[in-house]
């Protein structure tokens, strides 16, 4: 079931516009068949540059992307997120441990992701990128964005 959610959310990411941010709900997998969840987590999800644009972005001219996850609905107790980066190529780039900061009056977390000096820039890893949320092990939101080369 999770295997088929994450492929899910893969592809439904893998269809958005670029520089794109998606909501999903997705029910946690319960031992239980028959167990209702309580309230299904729930997150917007966004990728954008330091200035806020939402891409297409110029490799040349991209240092670091900001990675936001926001309109965070969850349950009662502690709560894992993580960020999965997939590269243009299919594999996995990173997956970027983050704090939700519930206590505040809008709860979200934001996560950089450097691209200036890292093997993006030095293998010139163009394309389109993909983020997925993993709040407690279930995959909750995607988004995906554009990485161009320059003009010719």
């Amino acid at each position: 079931m999770r295997r088929a959610t994450l492929l899910g959310l893969l592809l439904a990411a893998a269809c958005q516009s670029q520089g794109t941010s998606s909501t999903a709900t997705v029910a946690p997998v319960s031992g239980n068949p028959g167990a209702q969840p309580s309230t299904p987590p729930h997150l917007k999800l966004t990728v954008r540059d330091p200035s806020g644009a939402a891409g297409p972005f110029t490799l040349e001219e991209l240092e670091k992307l900001a990675i936001e996850v926001q309109d965070v609905h969850l349950g009662a107790g502690d709560h894992v997120l993580r960020l999965d980066v997939t590269g243009p190529d299919g594999t996995l780039y990173a997956q970027l441990p983050a704090t939700l900061q519930i206590d505040q009056k809008e709860p979200g977390a934001t996560v950089t992701l450097q691209v200036r000096g890292t093997t993006i820039e030095s293998y010139r890893q163009i394309g389109t990128w993909q983020v997925v949320a993993v709040l407690d092990g279930t995959p909750v939101a995607a988004s995906s964005v554009e990485v161009v080369g320059a003009a010719q």
